[in-house]
């Protein structure tokens, strides 16, 4: 999702949670990977109340909304034409499906905010959703790909791939699927148009 539908700005983040007082937050977030708390609400070990109550062992005084809108900065937008498109390919017979490193704070927020464009949910746009806090696997790690493979009994030859990270793309294919590396400047719709 990130990177590939949705446009990210880890520096927003950064400074938001700066601003709060977490000094060290460079420390913790990553373009691709996470790490502590940040880390551990991604890959399904910690619970969002858990995740805030870390957080506030580096920033106390901050109120769960506060730590969530920081970390909301991370997200810049989901533009309505790349939601539009995924419908599209929906439409035309393709099955479609979602892998992502998300986390329990942001996807709720992120499925209100930006799939409501089109007066649709998140679900509308997806033949299969797995999130990595669900399925307690991160992207890289072999095992997301394996249960996306057995949850959504994909045949990874016969499928594209799509992600912003080059060690996600290798994971995926050691699985045999096609992989593509989306750059933010790239347009990767043009596979779809024939």
């Amino acid at each position: 999702m990130g990177g590939v539908i949705m446009s990210l700005n880890r520096m927003n983040c950064v400074k938001a949670f700066e601003k709060l007082g977490f000094a060290d937050i460079e420390t913790y977030l990553d373009d691709f990977c996470q790490k502590g708390p940040f880390l551990k609400v991604e890959d399904g070990s910690m619970e969002k109340e858990e995740f805030y109550n870390s957080i506030r062992e580096h920033i106390p005084n901050a109120t769960d909304d506060e730590i969530k809108d920081a970390f909301m900065q991370f997200i810049v937008d989901i533009p309505v034409h790349r939601i539009a498109f995924i419908r599209k390919l929906k439409e035309k017979g393709y099955r479609t499906m979602l892998l992502s490193n998300t986390n329990p704070v942001l996807f709720p927020e992120i499925s209100k905010k930006y799939f409501t464009q089109e007066g649709l949910s998140v679900e509308d746009y997806f033949d299969g959703i797995y999130l990595s806090y669900k399925i307690k696997a991160v992207k890289p790690d072999p095992d997301a790909f394996r249960q996306v493979i057995s949850l959504s009994g994909v045949n990874p030859e016969e499928t594209l791939f799509i992600d912003d990270s080059s060690r996600n793309l290798d994971s995926a294919s050691s699985f045999g699927f096609e992989t593509y590396l989306c750059r933010e400047e790239d347009d990767y719709f043009q596979f779809f148009e024939k």
